[in-house]
């Protein structure tokens, strides 16, 4: 299997499994606790077969540096592996007892969330007429498990597969998308132009997420979150910095990287103050440092990523295609002079192009805004730098024509 090959199989993994172990912790499911454990393995295959391949394909030093790159990367995502079975292992506590509820608050307030949808209502024919790559699109989200007739399917064709009636669904995606599709899953939207017009609001809220956590936790809760969102961006931020070949970036991610590991060491400390010393809490205090010590080990990864940037040897320019061909994209759009875009804030294009969401903006005169407020403008010249899933260049076009993104165009 070639190099690029591997590499790609490799983040597409990755990008899955640390979402899939946030889902086996929420919903505490030892099948997806299972399917996490089956991935790291397969990406610990994938790693080896990546060294033995760079080995053979070695024939001077410029091979030796190219490949050093790629071996980095690799390294990089099996790290990040390895901490989301650490994440998956969180609800296998000392005495079986249930996950406690500040693991899911923590979950609630990321700006990619994961929920559970049941498809309970046929009001709307699209479930029963569309593939699901298609209803990704309309709706911003990206379908990670299916759950029918008491199997769990992981391995699923968006692009020849529908949804049944009754499938329960594990999607991920920004909040707005995942509270549309829960309104059409149960049945209170029921034509696309309902849906759309659902999207392109900021004002649903119908995700039963709420959970009760003491004044005290609350505080705690806010810190994890903060730590789990900021790897997260660092991760994203490395891959664009790899996009973009820009070392401005590269420094980002390891301010980040700095500013995450004094938190992760704070956290434990933290935890001992709140939780008295019953075994049931001690095992609680265990896992709150369990967790930040994988959510921090994620933003060594990042860090381990925009190495090769920060070198003075550069990087391969296979590296930006393989970033460019992963499911879990991380693009560019150039905001040009008659672009719909100026004078929306994030928040109002967020909700436009459903589902993407923007980690970072570059303004001429200003340098890179990192994770920019909701309410912050877009002005001409700015260049967008956004996740997102599936076909975004599409997305892109139709909201640049000013037309809604529906599944019949």
């Amino acid at each position: 299997m070639p190099v690029a090959t591997l590499l790609n199989r490799m983040q597409n993994i990755t990008s899955l499994v640390l979402d899939l172990a946030y889902a086996s912790v929420i919903y505490e499911s030892h099948k997806l606790r299972k399917e996490v454990l089956r991935l790291e393995e397969e990406i610990d295959r994938l790693a080896t077969k990546l060294e033995i391949q760079t080995m053979l394909a070695t024939r001077d030093l410029d091979d030796a540096i190219e490949y050093a790159s790629f071996l980095k990367i690799g390294s990089a995502l099996r790290m990040i592996a390895n901490a989301s079975a650490d994440i998956a292992d969180l609800h296998i506590s000392v005495e079986g007892q249930p996950v406690p509820k500040i693991f899911k608050a923590i979950m609630n307030l990321s700006d990619e969330n994961i929920y559970r949808v049941k498809i309970k209502d046929s009001s709307w024919k699209g479930f029963e007429e569309h593939v699901i790559q298609d209803l990704e699109e309309l709706f911003g989200v990206d379908v990670m498990v299916i759950y029918r007739d008491n199997k769990y399917l992981f391995n699923i064709n968006p692009s020849k597969n529908k949804f049944n009636l009754n499938d329960t669904v594990i999607c991920r995606g920004p909040k707005n998308s995942l509270n549309v599709f829960f309104l059409a899953s149960k049945g209170e939207l029921v034509s696309q132009n309902q849906i759309v017009d659902a999207l392109e609001s900021s004002n649903n809220d119908s995700l039963p997420t709420a959970v009760e956590i003491s004044a005290q936790e609350q505080n705690l809760v806010r810190s994890l979150s903060f730590l789990k969102k900021k790897s997260e961006l660092a991760v994203d931020l490395a891959f664009s910095s790899l996009l973009l070949n820009d070392s401005r970036l590269a420094d980002e991610v390891i301010r980040l990287e700095t500013e995450l590991d004094h938190l992760e060491r704070n956290l434990g400390y933290i935890a001992l103050k709140i939780y008295p010393k019953t075994l049931e809490e001690q095992d609680t205090i265990l896992n709150i440092i369990k967790l930040s010590k994988a959510l921090e080990e994620i933003s060594d990864a990042a860090a381990l990523i925009v190495s090769p940037i920060r070198s003075d040897t550069g990087i391969p320019r296979i590296l930006k295609d393989i970033v460019q061909e992963t499911e879990e994209k991380i693009s560019i759009h150039e905001v040009v002079e008659d672009s719909e875009a100026i004078g929306s804030t994030v928040i109002e294009f967020e909700n436009q192009v459903h589902g993407m969401w923007i980690v970072a903006i570059h303004r001429p005169d200003k340098g890179y805004i990192i994770d920019p407020p909701e309410g912050f403008k877009i002005i001409s010249n700015d260049t967008l730098i956004f996740k997102a899933y599936g076909r975004t260049k599409r997305r892109l076009k139709l909201y640049e024509e000013g037309e809604d993104i529906t599944i019949d165009k």
